[in-house]
């Protein structure tokens, strides 16, 4: 599922800078993932991401989340302050509410914190650089781009 839900297409614009200079797919995973000890600031990010993306404006928020946040478990993640960044955006904060706290991405949480273990994603961020063939090497933490070309040379690209 975090394969086949990267949306590769719908936000390959987040990762021009990298893998416009390759043939190989480089996939960003636009999935919110809960690292092992992480709690409820993060899952209430993660629902107000997802109400987000519903009206296509996810990176936006993203971007807002990691420009704004506190410390982790501080319970900086407040209904308020999320209801700014969606003003702020120009969201439907109604629509918004209603969407984040539904309770409709739970599921969609868990599945993704489940599959990050099987694959063996210890915390974000983390990307998968895909080579032609499927083979595939995991990045794990922020990173400059040498080790994306890196990962791609050595997976036959660039």
């Amino acid at each position: 599922m975090l394969f086949a839900r990267a949306r590769a297409v719908e936000e390959a614009g987040r990762g021009d800078e990298v893998d416009a200079l390759y043939e190989l797919a480089l996939l960003l995973i636009g999935n919110q993932y809960r690292a092992p000890g992480q709690g409820r600031d993060t899952v209430g990010a993660a629902w107000a991401a997802e109400a987000a993306r519903q009206q296509g404006k996810f990176w936006e928020f993203h971007d807002l989340l990691y420009a704004n946040q506190g410390q982790a478990n501080s319970g900086w993640v407040t209904q308020q302050l999320m209801m700014s960044f969606a003003q702020r955006l120009g969201l439907n904060v109604t629509e918004f509410r209603q969407s984040m706290n539904s309770g409709k991405y739970n599921s969609l949480i868990n599945a993704n914190f489940q599959e990050g273990q099987q694959v063996g994603v210890q915390g974000t961020p983390t990307f998968f650089v895909v080579g032609p063939t499927g083979q595939y090497i995991t990045i794990s933490g922020p990173q400059p781009e040498s080790v994306f070309q890196q990962a791609v040379n050595s997976l036959g690209g660039g």
